[in-house]
């Protein structure tokens, strides 16, 4: 893997000249009778151990981070500045995680996809514990049909005593970014990524610009519902 992050430039023209040369190298192979030429993949963005950063507006002055890791012990230090500035102000976080029953709702699935629900295979695979425990296990089910799984839910949710059927959440990092002035843009970066990121402030409580009017978008995130631990 790259050392370095790829732009989103970078990525489709690496692309773009991949397919292009594969597609010459083939058809110079079969006008030859020779094989398809294979080669290795083109490279990939480098890792990063973080993911889903986004921001979340907190005091004035204030911008809350939030990131997500998949490892226990990363770091909840953010580093920021102003654009066109070192990232020479730090702020550090409280990172959280938890753990949830998964519950599929067979009504909840069948008025969302407007059919019969059928299980998918991950769903399955967990309540047919006789896949991975003895058959003299308290938690022991064998199904016969894939259908059968929604009769084997406990009020639900998959049987507590099923070793696989909790879902545990990421890492979650939250991390408040302070006395920033209004109107400005700012540059961070969590310490365990190798990306940069921006945001701009909003303007200063009672302030009006011509041209320049403040809209709030609003968003949910469905997170972890019985349609998506049915699916």
């Amino acid at each position: 893997l790259p050392s370095e992050e790829l732009t989103r430039e970078q990525v489709l023209a690496s692309l773009k000249s991949w397919h292009e040369e594969g597609a010459e190298a083939s058809a110079e192979a079969a006008g030859a009778g020779r094989p398809p030429v294979e080669r290795s993949a083109p490279r990939r963005l480098a890792e990063d151990a973080v993911e889903q950063v986004h921001l979340g507006l907190g005091a004035p002055g204030e911008v809350v981070v939030t990131f997500l890791t998949k490892s226990r012990g990363v770091s909840s230090k953010v580093l920021f500045g102003k654009d066109g500035q070192n990232l020479s102000q730090e702020a550090v976080g409280e990172v959280s995680t938890y753990t949830t029953f998964i519950c599929p709702d067979k009504g909840l699935m069948a008025l969302a996809m407007q059919t019969e629900p059928r299980p998918g295979q991950d769903f399955v695979n967990i309540v047919n514990t006789s896949l991975f425990l003895p058959n003299d296990s308290v938690s022991y089910v064998y199904l016969s049909e894939a259908a059968d799984a929604w009769g084997h839910l406990s009020d639900g949710c998959i049987a507590y005593k099923n070793p696989l059927g909790y879902y545990q959440a990421p890492y979650i990092h939250t991390v408040v970014l302070k006395g920033l002035e209004p109107r400005t843009r700012y540059v961070y970066r969590p310490e365990a990524s190798t990306r940069l990121f921006n945001f701009t402030t909003p303007p200063a409580k009672g302030a009006s610009e011509d041209g320049r009017p403040f809209r709030i978008g609003v968003w949910s995130d469905m997170g972890i519902t019985a349609v998506r631990a049915a699916v």
